[in-house]
Parts: structure tokens; C-alpha cells; sequence
């Protein structure tokens, strides 16, 4: 039992096995880029929505002045 977390047993041997494996840390990079994606998307759908209140908004005050001005 002791000889197993001595430098010639098996902790040494795990750590030289995390070192090795990249698998792992390509699925975390591929995750954090998803969600940086994300954000991205996010904050444009916002900023888009916000312009396009806007636009709409303008139209209907512009149909409204133009009805009042046909109505009079």
C-alpha cells in the first residue's frame, strides 16, 4: 500500500498520464468557444432587437402624422 505513492508506484505514473491527455482539453476549448459564440449572438440579438423597435416606431409615428394631415 505505501509502495503505491512512492516515486517507483502508481501516483507518478498518473501524473505522467494527465500530463499525456490532450482529449480532454479539447472539449473544454471547443465548450468556451460555444459560449463565447454565445454571448456574441446574444448581445447582437439584443442590439438588433432594440433597432428594430426603433424603426417600427418611427414608421407608425410617421403613418400617424401623415393621417392626421389627410384627415385635417
Amino acid at each position: 500500500m505505501i509502495k503505491a505513492f512512492t516515486v517507483n508506484g502508481i501516483f507518478p505514473n498518473i501524473i505522467g498520464q494527465l500530463k499525456r491527455s490532450v482529449a480532454g482539453a479539447t472539449a473544454v476549448e471547443y465548450g468556451l468557444l460555444a459560449g463565447l459564440i454565445a454571448l456574441g449572438i446574444a448581445g447582437g440579438v439584443g442590439t438588433l432587437a432594440d433597432l428594430v423597435i426603433a424603426i417600427f416606431t418611427m414608421l407608425g409615428n410617421s403613418t400617424d402624422e401623415v393621417a392626421a394631415t389627410i384627415n385635417n
